[in-house]
């Protein structure tokens, strides 16, 4: 999360400087940007989609009947993926 916020407002500030008022390595930080996505980082963004897809189509209401079952299956799926990993 941390490096995710510096990451974002790198072109504002230095990197140093954040990594110090943050109290993270810049050695951590630079790591975390070259490091690929992990598994449960996968799963979140397409469980993320799958969402964002869903509520487009019920546009934003939450009260459909059926609309939560396939998001709580994947849900469900993306968790074990994760923590078998």
């Amino acid at each position: 999360m941390k490096f995710a916020f510096i990451e974002q407002d790198a072109s504002t500030w230095p990197v140093s400087v954040m990594c110090r008022m943050l109290g993270v390595s810049r050695s951590g930080y630079y790591d975390w940007r070259g490091r690929p996505p992990s598994a449960r980082t996968i799963a979140n963004l397409a469980l993320l989609h799958d969402v964002r897809r869903l509520q487009a189509a019920i546009r934003g209401r939450t009260d459909r009947p059926g609309c939560m079952p396939p998001c709580g299956r994947r849900a469900i799926d993306a968790a074990v993926v994760a923590s078998s990993s």
